[in-house]
């Protein structure tokens, strides 16, 4: 018989079709995968975490959005901005015109350059704040009459933060959001007088965090890397963590309202890095540090940390408008200290402007006893001392530490004193302070103190000034017997115009309730004597400003009268009363009074001071 021949369409029958090979083969190729991805699950959560800090910068940023819009934009007047910028060439310096002619020369030819504009609204800004400091014109506010100076101010505030919503809000310019969130934040009422004042703090938070995103951006792109510190070329993604509990190189110990992280360079990183003005904790990869710090390197990672699969972090507790200046080495810096040093351990109590008074009493000095408390106690005494990176401040600094002592350091190997041009590797673990917050992470609020740290702070330096030699004029009895106006001098911002008037009517309202009078002055007084006057205090007044920080060495049922910023960003001494157990008043300067001179009515400060004295 015959065989039948295979036709054409039995052998297309017999046969895989072309999708179905396909189908086959990516099927393979996922069981591949995934038997890839089961075998090494790290992949899976450096994706997994990829994608969470991607959404929760997502929804950060329509957060941010909304509440900018709180303050509505101002088309920028060409003819509004020359008047303005003709004011401030009168006010301007030398050295300040030569760039703003050079930048605004610049800017004609290319008015879309963020970073031009950025600088000519930042010196317009500069020349209001000079004029502010050496003028009278919050004088007018204490007898209700108008100030000629304040549309002359709003004028200038007004162009330059067109300038600046232009950069920010077209380019996502870091320094542009920044200063943005301070003219909200200092100045809502000159820049924008139709808006609630509180709206304005909400957009001026949203800013803040505004400015540290497209930092992070900035540095993702590698320009960071230009300026020889850090940059992060060689990172799959950089988060900023508020919650350092949420990662697992880090180990958290609670200590009442504040926390001790225990922060060890991921699995694949070398080093955890400590750098900058504010002492940024981050594990970023490195760049080569220039020999003079003039000059600038290129953007050359270190090939021993190079790992472009990894995630970065930057630790910190809030929105950090100003975080490029941490990556920028051209800041002046002791060229006596190392530009970089090399650690095994290091504890960090520096922080955002450490060494300034109000911070290095009430958030540094804590710190310190904290860490401290907690190496003592989870150390063994064979186990080396940790270094600790202190700021590098002024003399309140030395005399804290003298003070308190080295005993109370024990716990601590070497004191470093860190310039902010150093930066500081470490290869095994850092130990750090946090705490909770529950507000906006670029409200001021976000960056005042746990109260257990206030306490921690109050309860050493007392204790230490108590324990040591009297003052040489004689110690206080300590107790309520005092009124105390803290002074500010005549070349700070918020003098008080009006001392002597308000110096006589709180001396008045004292004497009547046979209690003594004393006008502190910070500059002449040393610490043990400012812990001596203020302990004797049942009253504290005074403006704004670090001398109320000494409030710190109050008795509980003392009082604290501040001639206060009414912005919501001033909180601090609010705060710092209910922490502390005083009495808090305030009696509300004008709005913007930020650098000006404070003129408030002596008869209702003494009004005032009388209410809390007989409260």
């Amino acid at each position: 018989m015959a065989r039948k021949r295979k036709t054409k369409k039995d052998e297309d029958e017999g046969a895989l079709s072309p999708r179905t090979v396909l189908v086959a083969l990516l099927i393979a190729a996922i069981a591949a995968g995934a038997a890839h991805l089961l075998k090494h699950p790290a992949i899976v959560e450096e994706w997994a975490e990829a994608s969470s800090n991607l959404n929760a910068t997502a929804r950060a940023r329509r957060r941010d959005s909304e509440l900018m819009k709180l303050v509505p934009a101002t088309p920028h007047d060409k003819s509004a901005f020359d008047r303005a910028v003709a004011w401030c060439a009168r006010n301007w310096d030398d050295e300040s015109k030569r760039v703003a002619e050079f930048t605004l020369e610049r800017l004609s030819g290319e008015p879309s350059d963020a970073g031009a504009a950025t600088t000519v609204a930042n010196l317009m800004i500069r020349a209001v704040e000079a004029h502010m400091r050496a003028s009278n014109w919050s004088a007018t506010a204490a007898i209700s009459a108008p100030s000629p100076l304040r549309q002359q101010y709003g004028d200038v505030l007004g162009s330059a933060g067109s300038l600046l919503r232009q950069a920010a809000d077209d380019e996502d310019h870091h320094g542009a959001h920044y200063s943005l969130a301070l003219l909200y934040k200092l100045y809502p009422g000159l820049m924008a007088s139709n808006v609630k004042v509180e709206d304005a703090a909400k957009a001026g938070a949203a800013r803040a965090c505004a400015a540290e995103r497209a930092t992070i951006r900035w540095l993702k792109q590698g320009s960071a890397g230009r300026y020889g510190v850090a940059a992060a070329l060689g990172c799959l993604h950089v988060r900023v963590e508020r919650k350092w509990s949420r990662r697992p190189n880090v180990e958290i110990t609670n200590y009442d309202g504040a926390s001790v992280g225990e922060i060890r360079p991921p699995d694949n990183h070398s080093k955890i890095v400590i750098q900058g003005l504010d002492s940024v904790i981050h594990d970023l990869p490195l760049s080569p540090l220039a020999d003079d710090r003039k000059s600038i390197p290129p953007p050359i990672i270190r090939p021993e940390y190079y790992a472009p699969d990894r995630s970065c972090t930057i630790y910190s507790r809030s929105c950090y408008p100003a975080l490029w200046r941490q990556f920028d080495p051209r800041n002046p810096i002791d060229h006596s200290r190392p530009r970089e040093l090399e650690l095994e351990e290091a504890a960090v109590v520096d922080g955002f402007s450490g060494a300034s008074y109000y911070h290095w009493l009430c958030e540094t000095v804590p710190r310190l006893l904290i860490l401290g408390e907690h190496l003592e106690k989870t150390r063994s005494n064979n186990a080396p001392r940790v270094p600790v990176l202190l700021p590098a401040g002024g003399p309140h600094v030395e005399a804290t530490l003298r003070l308190l002592g080295r005993a109370a350091f024990s716990a601590f190997g070497v004191l470093h004193k860190r310039e902010h041009g150093t930066v500081v590797r470490v290869s095994q673990k850092v130990f750090a302070l946090t705490w909770g917050n529950e507000d906006h992470p670029g409200a001021a609020s976000a960056l005042l103190p746990a109260p257990s740290m206030l306490r921690k702070a109050r309860e050493a330096i007392v204790a230490a000034a108590l324990a040591g030699p009297p003052p040489d004029a004689g110690r206080h009895a300590r107790g309520r017997t005092t009124v105390v106006l803290a002074s500010r001098h005549a070349d700070e911002s918020r003098a008080l115009g009006n001392q002597e008037a308000i110096a006589a009517a709180l001396a008045h309202v004292a004497a009547q309730r046979n209690l003594e009078f004393a006008l502190f002055d910070g500059r002449v007084t040393t610490l043990p004597e400012t812990v001596d006057l203020f302990g004797s205090a049942a009253l504290v007044v005074g403006v704004h400003g670090a001398g109320l920080a000494n409030a710190l060495f109050c008795v509980e049922g003392a009082a604290l009268l501040e001639l206060s910023l009414p912005e919501p960003e001033f909180g601090e001494y609010a705060h710092l009363a209910g922490a502390l157990g005083l009495h808090y008043a305030s009696v509300p300067l004008p709005h913007s009074n930020f650098e000006a001179r404070a003129w408030p009515k002596p008869s209702a400060v003494a009004a005032a001071a009388a209410a809390l004295l007989d409260a």
